[in-house]
C-alpha cells in the first residue's frame, strides 16, 4: 500500500513538472529559452488618442511583425517584448534610450494590426505571430538618433532571465546566442552627459525624464 502511494506521488509529480516546466533536477538553475525570433517587417502610422472628451494627443504608433518560436524540448516560457529607442546623446542628460509604451487605450478594429499581449506564453516547440505594436509620444520624436536605432529586450518570467539585442533595419533573424544579457532599463551614458558636469561647463541643458 505504501509502495504503491509512493508511485503514484512520484508519477503526479512528474506530470505536474512537465506541465508547469519544471526542471529536473529542481536544483539546477533555469537558463534563458532557446528561441528563434524572425522579424518580418514594420509599420508606422500617426494615430490620435482621445485623453478626454474633447482632447485628441498625436501620436506615431509602431509595429514590428515578429515570429518567435521555442526550441526548447521541455522549457516553458513567458516572455515580455520592450523596445527601446536611441536617443540623441545629451538631449535627456546620461539617458540613452528611450523605453516605448503600449499604446494607450483601446486600437481601432480598422488598423492592420494583431497586437501580441504581453506577457505571452510559449511553450516548447511553438511559435506565437502577430505585432508587437508600440508608440512614440510626440514630444520625442525630435530627440531620436537618425537613423533611428531600437533595442529589443525579451524577459523570460520564469528563469527571470532578460536579454537584448540592438536592432538596425526592419528585418531581422537571431537565436538566443545572438543576444546578450541585459539588466533591465534603459542605458546610461558617461558622465562627460551629467547634466550637472554641463552647466558647471556653461551649458544650460535641462533634460527631462523619457
Amino acid at each position: 500500500m505504501r509502495e504503491s502511494l509512493l508511485s503514484f506521488l512520484l508519477a503526479f509529480g512528474c506530470f505536474l513538472a512537465a506541465i508547469i516546466g519544471w526542471r529536473f533536477p529542481p536544483w539546477l538553475a533555469i537558463k534563458f529559452p532557446d528561441i528563434k525570433v524572425d522579424i518580418c517587417g514594420a509599420e508606422s502610422m500617426a494615430i490620435k488618442h482621445s485623453e478626454f472628451p474633447g482632447f485628441e494627443r498625436p501620436c506615431d504608433l509602431r509595429a514590428m511583425k515578429v515570429r518567435i518560436t521555442s526550441r526548447e524540448i521541455d522549457q516553458n516560457a513567458s516572455l515580455t517584448v520592450r523596445v527601446f529607442l536611441k536617443l540623441v546623446p545629451g538631449s535627456f542628460g546620461r539617458v540613452g534610450e528611450k523605453i516605448c509604451t503600449p499604446p494607450h487605450g483601446a486600437l481601432s478594429p480598422s488598423l492592420p494590426l494583431n497586437p501580441i499581449a504581453m506577457p505571452f506564453p510559449l511553450l516548447p516547440n511553438t511559435t506565437v505571430s502577430g505585432d508587437i505594436v508600440y508608440e512614440i509620444p510626440m514630444l520625442h520624436v525630435g530627440t531620436l538618433g537618425e537613423p533611428i536605432q531600437r533595442r529589443l529586450e525579451i524577459e523570460d518570467h520564469i528563469s527571470e532571465k532578460r536579454m537584448s539585442i540592438l536592432l538596425s533595419g526592419d528585418l531581422a533573424r537571431f537565436n538566443t546566442s545572438d543576444m546578450s544579457p541585459s539588466r533591465g532599463g534603459v542605458e546610461i551614458l558617461g558622465p562627460e552627459y551629467d547634466t550637472r558636469t554641463s552647466e558647471k561647463d556653461g551649458t544650460n541643458t535641462a533634460p527631462t525624464s523619457p
